[in-house]
């Protein structure tokens, strides 16, 4: 599952979420390897912090990941993309 939000940017400190949206993940590419995945989504945000959640996710060996949740804030998206 994957969620999208943006702060307001103003001389006080600190801000609620705000533009929140859910971008839907549409592919999942696995590496040769089994190291990498690439995902496909619609919906990403310029400019948003994107905040992936990887519940169930497990190593080759069934392990859990120690970091389940992943943040980060897209600052540009390529024209090809």
């Amino acid at each position: 599952m994957m969620k999208t939000n943006t702060h307001h940017y103003w001389r006080f400190y600190g801000s609620s979420e705000i533009d929140k949206t859910t971008p839907t993940i549409t592919e999942a590419r696995v590496s040769e390897d089994g190291l990498r995945v690439e995902l496909v989504v619609d919906g990403l945000q310029k400019g948003h912090v994107h905040e992936l959640h990887l519940p169930g996710i497990q190593t080759s060996e069934g392990e859990k990941v120690l970091h389940p949740v992943a943040y980060y804030t897209l600052n540009q998206i390529p024209p090809w993309k």
